[in-house]
């Protein structure tokens, strides 16, 4: 069986290391015993990779900003887009005089006041008659 003489580079309170089979250790172990013996501390307090952290901040940074301007364009785009029609609407009314403008506006403007009243009656009865008969059937057996 062959053994490490202490040395120089031997770690001082080794007398003798045996290389094979000995002291539990097994061959891929002991191979790497010269590797063990070399003087060092005990333990190597881990460094963390500032750079890297960095640098995967600035790349999540820059993937979020880019994120957040495409929405808050598409969101702005949005805002800005007539939904309802109103402006194809006049753009295609014939030119008319201050009375038929006015009559047009009343119109229109009592046509949504009778939307919003019906709408409003919509809900009232749905809410006043749709949940009591909704709990009743539920609960009937």
């Amino acid at each position: 069986m062959l053994t490490i003489q202490k040395s120089e580079s031997v770690v001082p309170h080794l007398e003798a290391l045996p290389i094979f089979g000995c002291a539990g250790l097994s061959f891929f172990q002991s191979r790497k015993i010269p590797y063990l013996l070399k003087a060092r501390p005990m333990h190597r307090p881990r460094r963390p990779n500032y750079s890297r952290t960095l640098k995967n901040l600035a790349s999540a940074t820059k993937a979020s900003y880019h994120h957040l301007d495409r929405a808050a364009s598409a969101l702005g785009k949005w805002m800005t887009t007539d939904h309802t029609g109103l402006s194809r609407s006049l753009s295609n009314m014939p030119p008319l005089g201050f009375k038929e403008a006015c009559h047009y506006i009343l119109v229109r403007f009592l046509i949504m006041l009778a939307g919003a009243v019906l709408s409003g009656a919509i809900v009232f009865v749905m809410i006043a008659f749709g949940i009591p008969a909704l709990i009743s059937f539920l609960l009937s057996p």
